[in-house]
């Protein structure tokens, strides 16, 4: 039987060949990423929050990740942006991170023991998380990652938790 960092380690290359078709973050939300990948699976009823873009509003991802760390988004020549940029829904961080629409995940690294996590990019991008939480009586989280049956997050200390979910279309 797997332990659970194998299985979530298993699940996280589930990304790999993926298509990335969501991306929020900007006002609001100070440094946090959610992106958005796989099949678009239809919702009972639309999101009514006007930030989100409309395939977000009408659809859940078949995988997600959520990131509250650090992270930056370089390409083979430039950082393009990261986690302390300035936030503003038309500044560098959205701006950069909006190159990461429509673009297939190429694969998928995560570096033991920390879990700190690359995802490559068709074209020149790769995102990179930097599990720096490590304070276990904060109780803050780094990164997680959902599918259709788990919650999956990298807690302080890049300890792996998950939670069962029955995630239904809306």
């Amino acid at each position: 039987m797997k332990g659970i960092n194998e299985e979530f380690l298993s699940a996280l290359k589930n990304l790999a060949g993926k298509r990335c078709w969501g991306v929020a973050a900007g006002e609001g939300t100070g440094s946090v990423v959610a992106l958005d990948c796989g099949d678009k699976i239809p919702r009972d009823r639309p999101l009514r929050n006007v930030h989100l873009a409309e395939d977000q509003r009408r659809y859940k991802a078949e995988l997600s990740l959520f990131i509250w760390c650090s992270w930056r988004l370089d390409s083979d020549t430039e950082v393009i942006c990261g986690a302390t940029d300035p936030n503003d829904n038309d500044g560098p961080m959205i701006n950069g991170l909006m190159n990461l629409p429509d673009r297939r995940v190429e694969s998928v690294d995560a570096l033991l023991p920390g879990l700190d996590l690359t995802l490559r990019f068709d074209g020149p991008f790769c995102l990179r998380v930097f599990c720096d939480e490590t304070n276990i009586e904060d109780d803050y989280e780094n990164y997680s990652f959902f599918t259709d049956s788990r919650i999956y997050t990298v807690n302080a200390r890049s300890v792996v938790s998950y939670e069962n979910v029955l995630r239904k279309a809306g």
